[in-house]
């Protein structure tokens, strides 16, 4: 059975992971910047905006989908507790 603890830390990782990798999206965005020629400036920067945010959306949703996999096994091996009636049924 998955911890809670661990459940948690992964979702943690990801919050961490989402500001990096939108920080690589940035710098990255900010080379093309520089290092393109004029007429391709704009195109180049936008272009790796969109593929970097497109990266760091595929890891969050996966990550997020690993996460509600986990909670969701956690929660079928949870035993369900009888009501009081359905004990007073069971016994009869």
């Amino acid at each position: 059975m998955v911890s809670t603890n661990k459940i948690f830390m992964k979702l943690l990782f990801l919050l961490i992971i989402l500001p990096l990798t939108t920080a690589i999206a940035y710098a990255s965005s900010w080379v093309a910047f520089i290092h393109l020629p004029e007429k391709f400036k704009l195109v180049g920067t936008m272009t790796a905006v969109i593929i970097s945010d497109l990266i760091v959306l595929f890891i969050v949703i996966a990550g997020q989908i690993k996460v509600l996999n986990e909670l969701y096994e956690r929660k079928e091996k949870i035993p369900k507790k009888k009501s009081k009636i359905e004990k007073k049924l069971s016994k009869t």
